[in-house]
């Protein structure tokens, strides 16, 4: 009997070891973590004192890679004692913590979400403004509405791509990450090149060079390190999408440890690097100033054009918000995944198609994220394209917001893990305990020493103008009521919509349900073989002997 050609089995569908690693290599890091640089550089005050962090932020981004590992180690001792990690954090949280904190923590992982999503905008919205050139010749005081308005269009069009599920989303997200990354090796030859024999005279913007100051102060590095803690985001969402990894139990934590160690090597020596090659302040960014001083250098920037250098940096930036947001609205459609399971949502939200995807789940993310885009962006854009007056919005305010969460999600996470170390449901050494402890208590340190500068941002100054202060204001409440705005969906989620899809069960369904929270909503550290993974591997052996006719 002769055999048919097989066609591919639902393997595809699922992501493995090396995909994984560079996938989420590749949404974390990026050169793009240095949009904060030139905000230390003296592009930020405090006080009307200038910022200028230096050098420092080397080392402050190898402490923030140190606490992040720690944090992370804490997710693995997680995933390994759960029999499945469809949940992530949120099915830790309901382990540890009890209903109402899983819920908060899914409600955060949405938001964040969300928020990451208007990030990508306002990066692309910066990059092609550089030098002000689409404003002064262009679109005046409705540029940035222009180029938020074509980046809303573009960050959906990234976002539906999810849609067609990850056997076409890895494919869409390898090709980019290389097209990203050989740029990237690109601005590392020319990084080099300055270095080695080309250094201008000026700096980017046709200024004398000035060299870097580096100093340091707590209210800097506290202000530092949660912005930065913004760019280590995402292995968390990554891991909320357990049910489409190879292998869960073993590969995840190989993927998770694997993709932030060379994300702390990358960004660690790309500091160093970038810092090293300009040795002198700079505006925008380093990328963008590395570019501008090259086309300084060769003479390649002409009236209207953007410069050699300046459109890589656009190509490279068009790139790598396209693969973010796919792999961001992807992990934004399982992020509903632990609440339908817990029937804190409707079951028919969290119905997959073909693909694996949840279609409403992604549905829901892309729209909160529009919502958001519209409130956040668009509507200072417009008023800002009437009045002609600076928009009140900047992106610290998102980076503020994404690293206030991002602190809150991994300080919940890890007390689940101290949690269940001290009720003996997990088995784990003193000095991992130790370490977690500490952990918290130095990110509990940071938040509330945000929320304590949020509160005195809101407090007019001496020598404040009223531009400046109405930018101050705006800033801090946006950050404040996004997070009391996260709170208060979840409290009504558990406490609103919970109750009323309970009574709705029939008692088979109160049953089943039970029979569900008690076989994956439970931490072990004798778990065997993942079953739902035997049974899979079961199915599809099965598949593929019919197929074999």
């Amino acid at each position: 009997m002769k055999l048919k050609k097989i066609k591919a089995s639902d393997k595809d569908h699922k992501i493995g070891v090396r995909h994984g690693i560079w996938m989420l290599f590749s949404y974390i890091a990026g050169i793009t973590f240095v949009m904060h640089f030139g905000v230390f550089n003296g592009e930020r005050s405090e006080n009307h004192q200038v910022i200028q962090l230096g050098y420092h932020i080397v080392w402050i981004m190898a402490a923030i890679s140190i606490t992040i590992f720690i944090t992370a180690w804490a997710f693995i001792r997680l995933i390994k004692t759960h029999p499945t990690t469809t949940g992530g954090g949120a099915q830790y949280a309901r382990t540890a913590l009890g209903k109402y904190m899983s819920v908060l923590y899914s409600c955060f992982s949405i938001g964040v979400i969300s928020l990451l999503f208007i990030s990508m905008i306002v990066t692309l919205r910066t990059t092609l403004s550089v030098d002000n050139w689409l404003k002064e010749h262009v679109f005046g005081s409705w540029t940035n509405f222009v180029l938020d308005f074509g980046g809303v269009i573009f960050a959906v069009t990234a976002g539906i791509t999810s849609y067609w599920g990850v056997h076409r989303f890895k494919k869409v997200s390898t090709f980019l990450s290389y097209a990203s990354w050989t740029i990237t090796g690109l601005i590392t030859v020319i990084a080099f090149v300055l270095i080695f024999g080309g250094r201008t005279n000026t700096d980017g913007n046709g200024n004398p060079i000035t060299p870097i100051e580096s100093k340091l102060t707590f209210s800097w590095f506290q202000y530092a390190f949660i912005v930065f803690f913004f760019s280590y985001g995402g292995f968390e969402t990554f891991i909320s999408t357990g049910k489409a990894i190879k292998n869960r139990r073993k590969n995840l934590p190989i993927i998770v440890m694997v993709a932030l160690g060379l994300t702390s090597l990358f960004f660690v020596l790309f500091s160093g690097l970038f810092l090293f090659t300009l040795i002198s302040n700079f505006t925008d960014t380093p990328n963008l100033e590395i570019f501008k001083r090259l086309d300084i250098l060769f003479k390649t920037k002409q009236q209207y054009f953007f410069g050699f250098g300046v459109t890589i940096i656009i190509v490279y930036m068009l790139f790598n918000r396209f693969n973010s947001i796919t792999q961001m609205s992807y992990y934004g459609s399982n992020s509903v995944d632990s609440l339908v399971q817990q029937n804190f949502l409707p079951k028919k939200i969290g119905v997959t198609n073909a693909n694996n995807v949840s279609t409403k789940g992604l549905l829901i993310s892309i729209c909160l994220s529009l919502i958001l885009a519209v409130f956040f962006l668009l509507i200072p854009d417009s008023i800002e394209g009437i009045t002609g007056s600076t928009s009140f919005f900047n992106f610290d305010s998102v980076a503020g917001a994404v690293g206030f969460i991002y602190i809150s999600m991994y300080s919940m996470v890890i007390l689940c893990a101290i949690t269940l170390s001290l009720k003996k449901k997990i088995t784990s050494k003193w000095w991992e305990i130790a370490l977690w402890i500490g952990t918290v208590v130095f990110l509990m340190v940071i938040l509330f020493y945000q929320i304590y500068q949020l509160i005195n941002q809101m407090i007019p100054k001496e020598n404040q103008t009223n531009s400046e202060y109405a930018q101050a204001l705006i800033g801090a409440l946006t950050q404040i009521l996004f997070y009391c705005a996260i709170v208060a969906t979840s409290l009504f989620i558990r406490f609103v919509i919970h109750p009323k899809l309970e009574t709705q069960l029939s008692p088979q369904e109160v049953k089943q349900q039970d029979e569900f929270i008690n076989q994956y909503y439970y931490a072990s550290d004798v778990i065997e073989d993942d079953e739902e993974e035997v049974l899979t591997q079961k199915r599809e052996s099965k598949a593929i002997q019919k197929r074999a006719v």
